[in-house]
């Protein structure tokens, strides 16, 4: 049936002890065994690896989900009929003024300005 290690009995022989908290490093128990340091940091030549290293168990390629059979629509107007360049929202037409007409100013003085900056920009 079920192993012994999965009983209430040695379960609570294994955990049924406390581990209390040692207030600080200098409250430790010195050991007689070697000094243990951190590891030598050793700085990489060159440019870091793009990729993680994968574990041994993990597959080499892999497999990549396709857009195959997705539909793809313009991101201005939501179409599936078309993308944003070729869009008649953003389409040059549309941008000027129809058929060429000129826009009229009520005031006088931005015709100056527009004259001026004409001018800077020849």
């Amino acid at each position: 049936m079920v192993h012994e290690c999965y009983s209430i009995e040695i379960y609570m022989q294994s955990y049924g002890y406390n581990i209390w908290p040692v207030r600080d490093k200098i409250h430790w128990e010195k050991m007689n065994g070697v000094d243990v340091q951190a590891p030598i940091y050793d700085k990489k030549v060159g440019r870091p690896a793009r990729n993680r290293k994968k574990n041994t168990t993990e597959l080499e390629g892999g497999t990549k989900l396709s857009k195959h059979g997705v539909m793809m629509h313009c991101s201005a107007c939501g179409s599936s009929t078309h993308n944003k360049r070729t869009c008649h929202k953003y389409s040059d037409k549309n941008m000027t003024n129809p058929e060429g007409e000129l826009e009229e100013y009520d005031d006088p003085n931005i015709l100056k300005t527009l004259c001026q900056l004409d001018s800077i920009v020849q």
